[in-house]
Order: structure tokens, then sequence, then C-alpha cells
């Protein structure tokens, strides 16, 4: 389950930003996955879920953007 580091670093990032900014909570965090990253939403939720209290983000919220794979033909540019 790579979604649990993936998770930790996302949040320890998001931490280390805000209070670079001054800011005292993080309401939320988004995070665009793309479809072939082998990423699981869901699994990626629960990792929030459970990494979140504590930090920054108690009580804030994971917005997970899926973002679709995209293909081109280098033959005819399309």
């Amino acid at each position: 389950m790579h979604e649990l580091s993936i998770m930790e670093s996302a949040l320890s990032q998001a931490c280390q930003q805000a209070k670079a900014e001054g800011a005292s909570r993080i309401c939320s965090i988004k995070l665009r996955i793309g479809a072939l990253s082998g990423v699981v939403p869901e699994a990626l939720e629960f990792a929030f879920e459970a990494l979140a209290p504590g930090t920054m983000a108690e009580g804030g919220r994971l917005v997970v953007e899926p973002v679709p794979a995209r293909f081109r033909c280098r033959a005819c540019e399309r």
C-alpha cells in the first residue's frame, strides 16, 4: 500500500508550507491523481484519515482530482 507513504509525504509538505506561510490550520489538501499512476483514491483517503489527526490538517479534508490519461500519436500528431 504505497498510498500511505504518498500521503505521508504530501501531508508533511502541506504542513511545512502552511507553517512557512504562517497558517495554523489546513482546511483541505487537493491532489491530482493520474489515471495511470497506480494510486487507489480510496486508499489515499483512508491514509489521510489515519495520518491527519494530530497535524495541522486534523479536521480538514482531502480532495482528489482524477486526471484522465492522454495519448498522442507521434506519426500523425493526433
